[in-house]
């Protein structure tokens, strides 16, 4: 599904690994010398070209490779012996983000890992996968470290599917719902908001089931995700919004435990909501990142 506006999207390119086609776009800083490769992930119902204001605010030379989860933009299936909602690893997901990264003109070293949201999810699964393969990692509001239970249930589950394909079909019946609920007070305007967007239109409901379904084996447990930590050489940058109702600070509570010992991971806290990608949030991540 494409969630960018044709006059705001930039120039793209497609790789088949596999049995999958990834789509992604390039951008570079400005500045001359050697060039770091960074790849990049977006959120769940966003798109590559929210990485560019990375390259506005990054203060060194570098190519950030930003790549269109499965069932974003032109990424997905193309294998005919796959089905639509197919699931793709995580060994194979890091294979392919290294290949993308290739085929964009990865200079020499270790890529570094950018993720946003479910795209800090999808990374935090390649690193386990993978976690001497990749450079510097930093996560803005990490998905992952907390599963909720209808997720786990829908995904995983006959009896949670067929209470989605219930909800697909009546979904002007839920929604109705909501707004009594909202009315009632007995669900808050947030989450109001977060069920309307998520269900409104067939075509995002399809978008959800199939993007969650991708992904339904990138999401390790904080024990694997700490065994990764210990291994990975180098930094590891955590970040989360001091108003974020998404993913908050607390959700690193178990990972933070894990971790203490690991003088090479480190957690943040900006000032920001869930929405990360602007450059006035990103300008605190580099000053924690890039200390002066």
């Amino acid at each position: 599904m494409e969630f960018c506006p044709p006059e705001r999207q930039t120039a793209r390119h497609t790789l088949d690994v596999a049995g999958w086609r990834f789509e992604y776009a390039v951008f570079d800083t400005p500045g001359e010398g050697p060039r770091r490769t960074i790849v990049a992930l977006h959120g769940f119902a966003r798109c590559v070209e929210d990485w560019a204001v990375l390259a506005e605010v990054l203060p060194e030379p570098a190519r950030i490779v930003a790549v269109h989860l499965p069932h974003h933009g032109g990424s997905g299936p193309v294998d005919s012996g796959l089905a639509a909602d197919a699931a793709i690893g995580p060994e194979a997901l890091s294979q392919a983000l290294h290949a993308v990264a290739q085929a964009a003109g990865a200079e020499g070293g270790l890529p570094d890992l950018v993720g946003y949201s479910i795209g800090g999810r999808v990374a935090f699964a390649v690193l386990v996968a993978d976690p001497l393969r990749w450079g510097r990692v930093v996560l803005l509001a990490p998905d992952g470290l907390r599963k909720s239970p209808f997720y786990d249930v829908t995904v995983n589950t006959r009896w949670g599917a067929w209470v989605w394909r219930a909800i697909d079909r009546r979904a002007e019946r839920v929604l109705r719902a909501m707004d009594q609920m909202l009315q009632l007070r007995l669900i808050s305007k947030h989450l109001h908001g977060f069920g309307r967007f998520h269900l409104e239109s067939a075509e995002m409901r399809q978008m959800v089931w199939l993007g969650w379904r991708a992904h339904r084996r990138c999401w390790p447990a904080v024990r694997a995700i700490t065994a990764a930590l210990a291994l990975h050489p180098a930094p590891v940058d955590l970040v989360f919004g001091d108003r974020d109702r998404i993913i908050p600070p607390t959700n690193a509570r178990a990972l933070r435990r894990a971790t203490a010992s690991l003088a090479h991971v480190r957690f943040h806290t900006v000032p920001s909501g869930h929405v990360m990608l602007r450059p006035d949030v990103l300008a605190h991540v580099v000053q924690r990142i890039f200390p002066q």
